[in-house]
């Protein structure tokens, strides 16, 4: 009786081992499903905050062209200088970066630098050629709008990737 007992005590033990592993396969399974589900989730939230500074960045561009007629040189100065820093973040968020983007955004930053010393320019002198800046914030907000629409395909893609 006790040879039996212990061979039945052995299949038990080896029952319960099986078990053990079985669960474990299936708790490895949900914990990947959970971290597929959480990258989702962090992409997700990094294309929102992408999409929120590339709107901050438009709207600074956009008000620096509407005081132009207020001569407000420091405050289109300011609104640039935001743009600046809602482009910056837009491009430290390395999942919207391709080709196209680093090139506008470079081209952007260049931009930016052109209207800030135009800015400087007019704001120093007597000199009323606003025509000049008016052209530079058009082309930057062009530059701009080419970014947000490189952006968007790139994003979109990234979803029908990610489906």
């Amino acid at each position: 009786i006790g040879d039996w007992a212990s061979i039945l005590g052995l299949l038990v033990a080896i029952c319960g081992f099986v078990a053990a592993l079985k669960k474990l396969k299936t708790n490895r399974e949900i914990t990947k499903k959970i971290n597929d589900r959480v990258s989702v989730i962090e992409s997700n939230l990094i294309v929102i905050d992408t999409i929120e500074e590339m709107n901050n960045a438009i709207s600074s561009i956009n008000k620096a062209k509407s005081l132009i007629i207020y001569r407000a040189w420091d405050s289109i100065i300011d609104n640039c200088s935001a743009a600046r820093v809602y482009l910056a973040k837009v491009d430290s968020l390395s999942e919207v970066t391709s080709i196209n983007t680093k090139a506008n955004y470079t081209s952007i930053m260049s931009s930016l630098r052109e209207v800030e010393s135009i800015i400087l320019r007019l704001s120093s002198s007597a000199e009323n050629n606003q025509e000049e800046l008016e052209r530079a914030l058009r082309t930057l907000s062009g530059q701009c709008d080419k970014m947000a629409i490189d952006m968007a395909r790139m994003l979109a893609a990234q979803k029908r990737f990610k489906s």
